[in-house]
């Protein structure tokens, strides 16, 4: 019988320290994106009173991880405690591995340096020959999650490759020690640039039943992670979804963007991305303070005209985690293909959509959004 299970495990270490039966859980994995959950437990059960949940639940010290058929779904790293003694309830509050990321720097085994050679860390140069991808650099940086000045830097996580000797794109970059460079803000910048590579941290049990996490980021030829392609048809007697819901939202649209980086007043760099169209003028303004690099700024505003030329469009609806996929089947980059015709709104045809986050409970319904590839012209048919 296929059924949820919980482990208790050793953030640094990926051993586990005991499965657990909570009473109530949820959990959420989102491409790109920091994704949190949350469990309850009750101490008034004998059973659960004995574990001992002070030391299980150590902040950042414990992870919960969350498996279906014993293949991990989601891992969550302990950040918060909520007891309320007259229920002796405990809710328990976790994050992903994102969570780790967003409290390391890249300032390396030499901890914070204010000498000219140790402040910063470049990774290629303005010379042309001597430039990376942005999948690249970020592997390269995500070396930084794993060094600094005292032994508690080690983590279960498996350091994605890079090969410098191969230049294999046009991008570059120099992390200043005084700009105070956070590990997850260097990631976001190089994924929200142009052609920016996916970057996702799925769990996993090696071969000694230890968590472990890796990184799956997008290559330079395919920047958006990809899976295996799932099929459903809407016109079947059994579609195998349910409650579709379909968001278009138009509130970040754009067709002109300017984004600031680095300098003062008249000194300050920037970069712009226009677009002429049928619509009235959307202006959007982004700052990337520290950015001196107009190449790297013009890459921003084109991104971010490309991302929000259209509105987005999210298709949600639940799935049974023991179908076809099951949970355990998804992967985040997925392709949903869903077939319609005769519906008065959703335009008859194929609609190939990307799997952009899934999230559970305790129960068999799995909550999948999914996002437009491509995308259609507003008000198309």
């Amino acid at each position: 019988m296929l059924l949820w299970t919980y482990w208790i495990v050793d953030t640094r270490t990926g051993q586990r320290v005991l499965q657990v039966t909570p009473s109530g859980c949820s959990w959420s994995r989102q491409l790109n994106i920091k994704a949190s959950g949350s469990a309850v437990f009750d101490l008034a059960d004998a059973d659960n009173a004995a574990l001992g949940f002070r030391s299980l639940t150590r902040k950042w010290a414990r992870t919960l991880v969350v498996c279906w058929n014993e293949q991990i779904v989601y891992t969550g790293i302990i950040t918060k405690s909520t007891y309320t003694w007259s229920s002796r309830r405990l809710v328990v509050e976790y994050s992903d591995f994102r969570a780790i990321i967003a409290r390391r720097t890249t300032l390396g085994e030499n901890g914070y340096t204010n000498t000219e050679e140790g402040s910063h860390a470049p990774i290629g140069s303005e010379d042309p020959a001597n430039r990376y991808s942005l999948s690249t650099i970020i592997a390269y940086e995500l070396r930084l999650l794993l060094e600094g000045p005292t032994s508690n830097y080690g983590l279960p996580f498996n350091r994605p490759s890079y090969n410098l000797a191969v230049h294999d794109g046009d991008a570059w970059r120099d992390y200043f020690d005084y700009n105070l460079p956070w590990l997850n803000i260097v990631v976001d910048e190089l994924t929200n640039a142009e052609n920016g590579p996916d970057v996702d941290y799925p769990g996993s049990w090696d071969a000694n039943e230890r968590l472990q996490w890796d990184a799956r980021i997008g290559t330079p030829g395919q920047p958006n992670l990809a899976g295996t392609t799932w099929w459903w048809d809407l016109d079947a007697e059994e579609p195998g979804l349910f409650d579709l819901v379909i968001v278009e939202d138009a509130i970040n649209q754009t067709n002109a963007v300017t984004v600031a980086g680095a300098g003062a007043e008249l000194k300050r760099r920037y970069a712009v991305a226009r677009e002429d169209s049928d619509l009235p003028a959307l202006e959007r303004m982004i700052s990337y303070g520290t950015e001196d690099q107009v190449e790297a700024l013009q890459s921003h505003a084109n991104a971010h005209l490309a991302a929000y030329r259209l509105p987005t469009e999210e298709w949600s609806f639940w799935i049974s985690a023991d179908g076809t996929p099951s949970v355990g089947q998804l992967t985040l980059g997925d392709t949903l293909a869903i077939w319609s015709s005769g519906d008065p709104y959703i335009p008859d045809g194929l609609h190939q959509l990307r799997l952009v986050r899934f999230s559970g409970d305790m129960s068999t319904q799995i909550e999948i959004t999914v996002q437009r590839i491509g995308g259609l012209e507003d008000g198309s048919d």
